[in-house]
């Protein structure tokens, strides 16, 4: 059980994992890449990712909003 636990605080560090199902959140800046190539600029935007330290995924993004 503590190791499930190491691994989920460091994938919650990790800005590339979505905080709130913790797949990978494909974000293109994260990757290295110009933010207008992320995904997320296609999406309806919001305040929703200041409330988190990392981008979330598209599936809880969507959920989100």
């Amino acid at each position: 059980m503590a190791d499930k636990m190491d691994i989920m605080k460091d994938l919650k560090r990790n800005k590339s994992y979505c905080p709130e199902c913790g797949l990978e959140n494909k974000c293109a800046i994260e990757q290295g890449k110009s933010a207008s190539t992320c995904w997320c600029m296609t999406e309806v935007a919001n305040n929703i990712s200041s409330y988190y330290e990392s981008c979330l995924c598209r599936n809880c993004l969507r959920k989100e909003l």
